[in-house]
C-alpha cells in the first residue's frame, strides 16, 4: 500500500505572487511505515521531510512523491508560484496644473502610467503645508479649497507588492488679485514742461506682464 494523504505547505503559497525568493515547504503523508520524501525543485533533486532554498525569478516549480521502506511510491504533488522582484518601469505623470505654475483655477486632473508585466495600482498623495489626502487609481481629480502650494505625488504598485519611483507635481493657487499702490515725490503743483511726474507702481506681490500700456492718464502720456 502507498503512503496517503501526501500534502505541502509552508511558504510561499501555492500559486502565490509574490516578491519574496525564500522557498520553506515541508511534506507530510501517512504511513505505518518510515517515509522518504523525494523533491525536485526547478529541475533539482533532493530527499527529506522539507524543501528550503532560493526560488528565481518567474515560475518556480516544486514537486514531491512519498516513499515506504518497501519502495512503495504515492502520486506526487506539484506545487507552483510566482516570484516577481520587477519594479514597475517608465513611470508617467500627464495632467494640469503644470508643474511650477501659479493659477486661480482651483481644479486639478491628473493620471499615471507606468509599464509592468502584471496589473498596477497606482498611489496619490494630494499635499499642502498642513494637510494630505490620498486616493488611488489611473486618474486623481479634484479641485482644492483654499490658495496655497500643492504637490500631488504617485507611485505604482505591482500585485506583488514591488513599488516604481515616485513622481510628482508642484504648483500654486492664488485666486486674490494683487493690491497695487501709486507713491510720488512730485508735488502737487509742478511744471510738466520742465520735469516729468514720476510715480512708483508698489504691488503686494509679484506680478508679470505689468508695462506701460497697463497704465492709464489723463491729459498725458505714459513712458517707462
Amino acid at each position: 500500500i502507498p503512503p496517503q494523504n501526501l500534502s505541502v505547505n509552508g511558504t510561499p503559497a501555492k500559486d502565490a505572487k509574490t516578491k519574496e525568493n525564500a522557498v520553506n515547504l515541508t511534506a507530510s503523508a501517512t504511513d505505518a511505515h518510515a517515509l522518504t520524501y523525494h523533491w525536485t525543485f526547478n529541475g533539482v533533486d533532493s530527499t527529506g521531510p522539507s524543501l528550503v532554498g532560493t526560488a528565481r525569478e518567474g515560475k518556480n516549480t516544486a514537486r514531491v512523491f512519498a516513499e515506504d521502506a518497501a519502495g512503495n511510491r504515492c502520486g506526487a504533488v506539484t506545487y507552483m508560484w510566482t516570484v516577481d522582484t520587477e519594479k514597475p518601469k517608465n513611470l508617467a505623470l500627464d495632467g494640469t496644473p503644470a508643474n511650477g505654475a501659479v493659477t486661480k483655477e482651483p481644479t486639478f486632473g491628473f493620471s499615471a502610467k507606468a509599464e509592468d508585466a502584471t496589473a498596477l495600482t497606482y498611489h496619490w498623495t494630494l499635499k499642502t503645508a498642513t494637510d494630505e489626502k490620498t486616493a488611488t487609481g489611473e486618474t486623481f481629480s479634484g479641485a482644492v479649497e483654499k490658495d496655497g502650494a500643492y504637490t500631488v505625488s504617485v507611485f505604482a504598485e505591482d500585485e506583488t507588492g514591488n513599488v516604481s519611483e515616485t513622481a510628482s507635481r508642484s504648483w500654486t493657487v492664488d485666486r486674490v488679485a494683487p493690491r497695487v499702490e501709486l507713491a510720488s515725490a512730485t508735488s502737487e503743483s509742478f511744471n510738466a514742461e520742465k520735469a516729468p511726474l514720476v510715480v512708483a507702481v508698489t504691488f503686494s506681490e509679484p506680478v508679470t506682464d505689468f508695462t506701460a500700456d497697463a497704465v492709464t492718464v489723463e491729459n498725458g502720456t505714459v513712458t517707462d
